[in-house]
């Protein structure tokens, strides 16, 4: 898990450049399926007034011991709508879903892969921090609905 999230950290900061159209941050997302919140990390970056692009990992509070759930989300942002304060978006995107079990002393994983359709909203709360949101659904052979929300520190 460590090893995954070091590589989502590394590719992210070498795929965007720093200026003032990318953020990082963090918040909580709920998946309906998997009926659990999880712990999520996201970067987003404006590549102009009209499409944008985000990736986020999330980290599933299992209360199971032994097992473990996350995914991978790379979204494509087309803007709706935006102002020098609030941003509307649609989204489509991929979505990489994981899961693995140990038991007994062996341990046993799925990686299943789907697509992402929704929304999502960025609101600024000051000069360098927003707020946003996001519902989509994951098609594909781990289905679900996911609501998450958060904070972006944008990096100037």
């Amino acid at each position: 898990m460590k090893k995954l999230f070091l590589s989502f950290v590394l590719v992210f900061a070498s795929f965007f450049s720093l200026n003032a159209q990318t953020g990082l941050g963090g918040g909580i997302a709920y998946g309906f399926d998997v009926s659990e919140l999880g712990i999520q990390l996201r970067g987003v970056h404006q590549f102009n007034d009209t499409w944008g692009g985000g990736a986020d990992f999330i980290y599933y509070l299992e209360g199971v011991e032994d097992v473990s759930i996350w995914e991978f989300n790379a979204n494509a942002h087309y803007m709706l709508t935006s102002t020098d304060q609030a941003t509307l978006y649609a989204l489509a995107g991929i979505n990489l879903f994981g899961a693995s079990v140990s038991f007994l002393g062996e341990t046993v994983s799925n990686t299943e892969t789907g697509l992402n359709l929704g929304a999502g909203g960025k609101i600024g709360i000051s000069d360098n921090i927003s707020g946003i949101g996001e519902l989509k659904f994951s098609i594909g052979d781990a289905s679900q609905l996911l609501l998450a929300a958060g904070i972006l520190f944008n990096l100037n």
